[in-house]
């Protein structure tokens, strides 16, 4: 997954728009690894499309708050709230 690699990058300090480090998949993974201690970008791309599966936005029906956040059927894993003009 492409898109997996270049968020790889941007989270770990390295500019996806400059082909001197988009070409370098070694520093990528030492990277990952010195700051997440994920081994190489197959094993991040593989956590991205799992949490990929988890994220939601929604509003709290008691509180009418929104939030985004780790979820399944309903139930929140982890979440923030969000100011609603940022997903209108």
């Amino acid at each position: 997954m492409a898109e997996s690699y270049e968020l790889a990058m941007h989270l770990v300090g390295l500019n996806p728009d400059n082909e001197e480090d988009f070409d370098n998949s070694d520093a990528v993974d030492k990277l990952l690894y010195e700051k997440y201690g994920i081994q190489d970008t197959e094993g991040f791309d593989k956590l991205i499309k799992n949490l990929m599966e988890l994220i939601d936005v929604g509003k709290s029906h008691l509180t009418e708050k929104a939030y985004k956040g780790f979820a399944k059927n309903g139930f929140w894993f982890c979440k923030v709230p969000v100011n609603e003009s940022e997903w209108k």
